[in-house]
């Protein structure tokens, strides 16, 4: 069965409850009530402080989405309708959900006044409103204050532990909050400027209350992420400094344990193939937090990365439901599992709505394979070259099956499955292909000697750089190694770099199609460590 007839059919008796007749969701009621938080409208004056009242909502949905007997959509989904005209029902249908809160938030000095109303979408009736004024240092028993009554007007029990959860503060001090709430506001947009822009209000936090753990965690995370992304460089550091860097500060977190922290410690913990373990985090991330659907996203990565997509399916569904407005991540870890499932033609529609959110998606690449096993060759080479092309630009080589990634595939057949599906859309096997442009000798004595060389790994952001008199007398350094007075040899068949005792080794430099100076990867220099990408700096 196909995937996605899954996600329609899966428990849709239990679900459905028609509340009115006329009133009918796009996706089924959950058999519990529930609720969308809508943005709340800032109506302090500075514009510049919406952080504080998204992050504010932000705040109640998490708080909300911690009791048990109450289904809450995600953030992602409910700030789609953010400074947008909206109908409370047509919000409710979309979002499968029978009660909508809206509020206000306005900051004055030290003070916040906040202004919210509950609305039954099945009736149309306002069931509940309320004014709170507090001082900003006191913002955490207003949160409480208002899912307390919102778990009150829906006739909700609270458990022993929920009310314990929901009573604690993140941190005594509200200037830390505040600064959180910026580094959040930034990190949320998930780009390499936004991780760049929300790190130094996570190590404010910090300094202001070294005791929060959230703010650690939220540290780990920027970390943890970038390096996955391959954004590490975009930070100034390379990405063993940024894994370094995750680690230490998941540590602290740990002491303070979070959610985020457990979710956090999953997804180092499966970028290093210890499945076993990071099922184990992501269950207490889920155990903490149930209403985040990122945590059921992450878990269903970590099992199909270790071979179990069919124990996936049920979790990418629960996040995608808590999520009706998915973001790409979504659709791409649900595109990994229907590949593994051999649904090529549900993997292509998921892949296709990440590219289309993410023009620059390096999913391209498994959406050629799944392209290529579904016989469409030309949307194969047409995926293929997109790929290719975001690559160049960055300052990479062509892909090649022997350097492909992995997209986490850890079982022999999911791996197999995927080096078929790209030898089929037509990525060669390696560089070796690359030969027929190779540089002769003499343009290699022209490029190389008395020049300076310059390149940047792709997947590290690691320089790498080469300083060459005319006479041959060579210092490199970088993942080229480093070398102080080596010589560079040049023959028929190879370029070599020697130094001390003879010590020695050889590459082959090449054209890179496509390659540019500004990316500095004209060229590739070919051994066997792998491929170097580089231009001629002057």
């Amino acid at each position: 069965m196909a995937l996605a007839m899954l996600f329609m059919v899966a428990g849709t008796a239990g679900w459905l409850r028609p509340w009115s007749q006329d009133f009918e969701p796009r996706l089924p009621l959950p058999d519990k009530p529930s609720i969308a938080v809508l943005p709340f409208t800032n109506l302090t004056l500075d514009r510049t402080d919406d952080y504080f009242s998204d992050g504010i909502v932000d705040d109640l949905i998490t708080d909300l989405s911690r009791v048990s007997g109450l289904f809450v959509i995600a953030r992602n989904s409910t700030f789609a309708y953010k400074d947008k005209p909206v109908e409370i029902r047509d919000v409710a249908q979309e979002l499968g959900v029978r009660y909508v809160l809206q509020g206000s938030i306005q900051r004055a000095g030290d003070q916040v006044r906040v202004n919210v109303h509950l609305v039954d979408a099945a009736t149309g009736g306002q069931q509940w409103a309320e004014r709170y004024s507090a001082p900003v240092a006191d913002i955490f028993a207003l949160q409480d204050k208002v899912t307390r009554a919102v778990v009150s007007v829906l006739s909700l029990r609270l458990t022993d532990a929920e009310r314990t959860t929901l009573h604690r503060a993140e941190t005594g001090v509200p200037e830390a909050y505040d600064a959180f709430l910026q580094g959040w506001n930034h990190y949320r947009r998930t780009t390499p400027e936004g991780y760049a822009a929300a790190v130094p209000y996570f190590e404010r936090a910090i300094e202001l209350d070294p005791d929060y753990g959230r703010a650690y965690a939220a540290l780990a995370l920027v970390y943890a992420q970038a390096a996955n992304a391959l954004w590490s460089y975009r930070l100034g550091i390379p990405a063993s400094e940024s894994l370094a860097r995750a680690r230490r500060y998941l540590l602290e977190a740990q002491k303070r344990p979070t959610a985020l922290a457990h979710q956090v410690a999953a997804t180092l913990l499966q970028m290093n193939w210890k499945h076993a373990r990071a099922l184990e985090e992501i269950q207490q991330a889920i155990a903490l937090d149930p209403g985040e659907p990122w945590n059921y996203a992450v878990m269903s990565l970590i099992l199909t990365s270790a071979g179990r997509p069919r124990d996936a399916v049920p979790h990418m569904r629960t996040a995608m439901r808590l999520d009706p407005h998915s973001p790409p991540y979504f659709w791409f870890v649900l595109g990994l599992v229907q590949f593994s499932l051999d649904d090529f033609a549900g993997a292509a529609t998921s892949l296709e709505r990440v590219v289309e959110y993410s023009p620059d998606a390096e999913c391209l690449l498994l959406l050629a394979a799944a392209y290529a096993h579904l016989g469409r060759g030309q949307d194969a080479r047409s995926a293929l070259s997109r790929f290719n092309d975001i690559r160049l630009r960055r300052g990479g080589v062509p892909v090649t099956i022997a350097t492909a990634v992995s997209f986490d595939y850890t079982a022999f057949g999911d791996r197999e499955r995927l080096k078929e599906g790209l030898a089929l859309a037509g990525v060669p096997k390696s560089l070796d292909e690359l030969a027929k442009n190779r540089l002769p000798p003499a343009a290699v004595r022209d490029l190389f000697l008395g020049h300076r060389l310059h390149g940047r790994s792709l997947a590290t952001g690691e320089e790498r750089a080469a300083s060459i008199t005319a006479e041959g007398i060579a210092t490199l350094s970088g993942d080229w190694g480093t070398i102080i007075n080596g010589k560079v040899e040049i023959d028929d068949d190879a370029v070599c770099y020697v130094w001390s005792e003879g010590v020695r080794f050889c590459g082959t430099v090449v054209h890179n199609p496509g390659g540019t100076k500004a990316a500095e990867n004209e060229l590739i220099w070919i051994d066997a460590r792998g491929a170097f990408a580089f231009s001629q700096a002057d």
